[in-house]
């Protein structure tokens, strides 16, 4: 799979999950792509997920938002100090603000491709994903 591909297929995973309830919220975070990927998600963290494995995620009760994306080509140090090519959050491993990250050569490519794909943050409403109230359990599947 080539470089451009396969950045603009992850900025494609990238998923926003707004929800407000009273109970807490577990997020399954699973990479069934060919490579590593390094998870981050705010609140939650980092981790780095070989082919095949999964990331248990738990939001406390009152969480309104949260952020889950896939990061490529990391290099962090014991301390969790380092970066990524894609998707890094600020160099560390466990992620700490949602950061921001508009639009960029290669998402637009991707969004004129698949326009209903959310690509980037603050895409566009209509590609926005909302979780519904009441819901506790989520699934965020990398290279379905």
């Amino acid at each position: 799979m080539t470089s451009f591909i396969k950045t603009s297929f992850l900025f494609s995973l990238i998923t926003l999950c707004t929800f407000t309830y009273t109970q807490a919220a577990t997020v399954e975070v699973k990479n069934n792509c060919p490579y590593k990927v390094w998870a981050a998600a705010v609140p939650g963290g980092g981790k780095p997920l070989n082919t095949g494995e999964s990331w248990t995620i738990t939001a406390s009760a009152g969480t309104q938002k949260a952020r889950v994306w896939a990061r490529t080509g990391c290099n962090f140090d014991n301390s969790g100090n380092g970066h990524c090519q894609t998707g890094d959050c600020g160099g560390v491993l466990n992620c700490q603000a949602y950061g921001s990250c508009g639009a960029t050569d290669y998402s637009r490519y991707f969004k004129t491709r698949c326009p209903d794909a959310y690509s980037y943050p603050k895409d566009d409403a209509t590609s926005t994903f909302t979780c519904p109230g009441g819901t506790t359990n989520y699934r965020v599947v990398f290279c379905p």
